[in-house]
């Protein structure tokens, strides 16, 4: 009975193994926040890791727990007003949430509650609000736009850019990984400008997000040379050995432009552009890389 029990259980975890596309036991985050006020600093390094599951009415979640170390800085005076910086140190571990993935979605559970986290079952040009529960970003919550393909070993994974929002924070956000800003970190600075956060790693079976070589699109992934971009006045220009084309697009996604590239150089005026923030994606010798720029006339 214990050697058939035993078999069950080995079944069901590989049952459940092979259901995962971005989670297992190895997913580790590790990222950063920062506070700065007149008087006083806070900083903080946060490690999200996964030790063990739960079972609640059938659905196995794994446990997801959260490691933090941080500083505190505080200036003081003294009796006749000479500073001086009182630090600490805190330190907690604890169990931060129960998380799942189905159907490229990463759901998390609050007591007896269900809700999407992260859905990375999502195209080129789509509101972040589909993919991140609650971004709160000001007046409008900013889009995905193009994506790249960075790698976590031998496993590629999309990385949209963010277009740009009143109070930005997270520069992209990477299938199975979540925003720049960090696993479960907000996309944007609600109403607090000096606060900072930042994703600093991201490992899956000891592997390191952006140092790897995975398949993007049937052949060998291998880090090309970046595309320089310089804007001078009204024009821009792109360059490297192996630049194909340069694509411009507004931050609603409307292709504004196509420039083809010649000997590996992309110049063009921005004179027939309205004033405004644009994105640009140059490609690369099959891979694209994505940016920002501002008209001003």
């Amino acid at each position: 009975m214990r050697i058939l029990l035993t078999i069950l259980l080995i079944a069901t975890r590989l049952c459940c193994a092979n259901g995962q596309v971005y989670l297992n036991e190895t997913a580790r985050w590790t990222q950063s926040y920062s506070w700065t006020g007149f008087t006083a600093n806070s900083n903080c390094t946060t490690v999200y890791y996964i030790e063990g599951d739960s079972t609640i009415n059938d659905t196995t979640y794994y446990k997801v727990f959260s490691d933090v170390v941080c500083s505190y800085n505080q200036t003081e005076y003294d009796s006749i007003g000479n500073p001086y910086v009182v630090s600490d140190t805190s330190t907690s571990i604890g169990l931060a949430m129960l998380l799942r993935e189905e159907s490229r979605k990463f759901l998390r559970r609050f007591g007896n509650q269900e809700a999407m986290l992260y859905d990375f079952a999502v195209n080129d040009f789509t509101g972040i609000a589909f993919a991140v529960q609650n971004p709160v970003c000001g007046t409008g919550n900013p889009s995905l736009m193009t994506h790249d393909t960075v790698c976590i070993g031998n496993i590629s994974r999309k990385r949209w850019l963010i277009s740009p929002s009143q109070y930005p924070l997270a520069n992209y956000f990477i299938e199975g990984v979540g925003p720049s800003s960090g696993f479960n970190a907000p996309i944007c600075r609600n109403g607090c400008p000096e606060c900072s956060y930042s994703l600093s790693s991201f490992e899956l079976n000891g592997d390191t997000m952006y140092h790897g070589n995975c398949l993007v699109l049937g052949s060998a992934y291998r880090p090309e040379e970046l595309v320089s971009f310089i804007q001078s006045g009204e024009i821009i220009q792109f360059h490297s050995t192996t630049l194909q084309r340069v694509e411009l697009f507004t931050l609603q996604g409307a292709l504004v432009g196509v420039f083809n590239a010649k000997q590996g150089y992309v110049s063009t005026s921005l004179a027939q552009f309205q004033t405004g923030i644009y994105v640009y994606k140059a490609v690369d010798a099959g891979k694209s890389t994505q940016g920002k720029f501002i008209v001003s006339h």
